[in-house]
C-alpha cells in the first residue's frame, strides 16, 4: 500500500499517465492529490462519485486548480450497484502539479488542502 501512496513522488510514474481514475473511496480533494500528480499535462482525473458530488467539488476546487487541473465535464451513470446514479468527475490536467504534492502517506487524509 505505501508504494502505491509514494508513487507519485517516482519520476518513473510522476506525469507519466494519459488518465488516472479512482472510485469514491475519499474526499475528492484527497483522491485529487493523489492522483492527479500520475497524470500527464493533456491527460484526465476521473472520480466516481455518488449522485449529487457538487458540494464536494466546490470544496475541491481550491485544491484541484493547486495541483494543476480544471473541472472538464460531470457525466450521470446508472449504477447496477446498490448504490444506483453515480457521477463521474472528469478534471483537465493544464499544468505540471508543484514537486510537493502529493505530501507524505497520511497528510491528505488528515490536512485537506
Amino acid at each position: 500500500m505505501k508504494l502505491a501512496i509514494n508513487v507519485g513522488q517516482s519520476l518513473d510514474y510522476r506525469e507519466a499517465y494519459d488518465i488516472a481514475a479512482a472510485r469514491a473511496v475519499a474526499e475528492l480533494k484527497v483522491l485529487a492529490e493523489y492522483c492527479l500528480p500520475l497524470v500527464r499535462v493533456g491527460g484526465l482525473f476521473i472520480a466516481a462519485k455518488g449522485h449529487d458530488p457538487h458540494e464536494e467539488i466546490k470544496d475541491a476546487k481550491s485544491a484541484v486548480q493547486k495541483l494543476g487541473a480544471s473541472m472538464l465535464e460531470l457525466c450521470n451513470a446508472e449504477s447496477m450497484g446498490p448504490h444506483g446514479h453515480r457521477t463521474a468527475v472528469i478534471y483537465f490536467k493544464e499544468r505540471a502539479t508543484p514537486k510537493k504534492y502529493p505530501r507524505l502517506p497520511g497528510t491528505p487524509s488528515k490536512m485537506p488542502l
